[in-house]
C-alpha cells in the first residue's frame, strides 16, 4: 500500500548519481518508485556517461503512469559522485535527502522506517539503517564511536539538507569522502541507525577478493587517515582521539592485507 508522500509534513527527495550505469538503472529506480512513502522527487545527476544510461532514464520516466514524484534529471562532465551529489542536494527541494547509488536497491519500507523515525527524533540529523536490531528500534552513533567504525553506507542514509549544505563532499576527495562528511556531521549533530529488518538492498562486494574494493585498499587507508587530520586540524578531534583513530585504522588495513594474503581460515 502506498501512503503519502509525507510525515507530519516531513518529506524527502532523493538523489542519484550515475555513470555508466544502464544495467542497473531501472532497477534502482524501480526500488525508489515502490517505497511505501513517496519522495517529493527524484534527481538523477549522470556523470558523463557514455552508455545508454541517460534513455534507459528519460524511458523510465515517460513510461511511468499516475506518479506522484517529479524527476529531475541533470547532466554534468565525468566529475565523480561527489560533485553530482553535491548538485542534488543544492537542486533539492526537500527537507531530508535520501542518497542511492545507480547500482544499488532499496526494500520498499526504507525511507519509511526512517522518516517515522526522524518525526520523534528531529534532532537527529542524520540516519542510517542496519539489520543488526537486537531486540532494539534504534542506535544512536556518536563520534567516540564513527571515527574507530564507518557506520553508514552512503546508499542507506538519510540526512538533513541543511547539514549536507553545511557539509558538502569533497570534490577533490576521491576515496573515503563520504566518511568525511558523516564525521563533521556526526562531531556537531546527533545521528542513528534505525534498526530492524535490513531495509536495504545494496549490492555487497567482496572486500578482500582481487575484484572487489581491496584493489583501493590502499588509497582507502590513506584518505581515512587523511579525514582524521583534517578533523584535527580543524579542532574536532582531541590527542587521545586522533592517535588511537590513527593507530586503530593502521591495523585494520595491517588485518587486511593479511587476510587477503592468506585468505580466509
Amino acid at each position: 500500500m502506498v501512503l503519502e508522500s509525507s510525515i507530519n509534513n516531513l518529506s524527502y527527495s532523493v538523489v542519484i548519481p550515475m555513470y555508466n550505469a544502464e544495467k542497473t538503472i531501472l532497477s534502482c529506480l524501480s526500488s525508489v518508485t515502490c517505497q511505501n512513502l513517496l519522495p517529493l522527487e527524484v534527481i538523477v545527476i549522470d556523470d558523463g556517461s557514455s552508455d545508454k544510461s541517460v534513455l534507459f532514464v528519460q524511458n523510465f520516466i515517460r513510461d511511468l503512469q499516475n506518479s506522484t514524484i517529479e524527476f529531475i534529471l541533470l547532466t554534468q562532465q565525468n566529475s565523480g559522485p561527489s560533485q553530482a551529489r553535491n548538485k542534488g542536494v543544492r537542486r533539492a527541494k526537500a527537507q531530508y535527502i535520501a542518497f542511492i547509488d545507480a547500482d544499488d536497491r532499496w526494500d520498499c519500507t526504507k525511507n519509511f522506517q526512517q522518516l517515522n523515525f526522524i518525526q520523534n527524533h528531529l534532532d537527529y540529523k542524520l540516519v542510517g539503517m542496519s539489520g543488526d536490531d537486537k531486540g532494539k528500534r534504534f542506535k544512536p552513533i556518536l563520534f567516540k564511536h564513527l571515527i574507530y567504525k564507518n557506520y553508514f553506507q552512503t546508499s542507506t542514509v538519510l540526512a538533513s539538507r541543511d547539514v549536507l549544505l553545511e557539509f558538502p563532499f569533497d570534490v577533490e576527495q576521491k576515496y573515503s569522502e563520504d566518511y568525511k562528511v558523516w564525521l563533521q556531521i556526526v562531531k556537531k549533530y546527533p545521528a542513528a541507525l534505525v534498526l530492524g529488518r535490513r531495509a536495504e538492498n545494496v549490492k555487497e562486494l567482496d572486500f578482500y577478493s582481487n575484484g572487489g574494493l581491496s584493489a583501493n585498499l590502499q588509497m582507502m587507508i590513506m584518505f581515512e587517515l587523511a579525514n582524521f587530520r583534517f578533523l584535527r586540524s580543524m579542532g574536532a578531534m582531541n590527542s587521545f582521539q586522533f592517535l588511537s583513530a590513527y593507530i586503530f585504522s593502521l591495523i585494520k588495513y595491517l588485518k587486511r592485507l593479511l587476510y587477503k594474503k592468506f585468505g580466509r581460515q
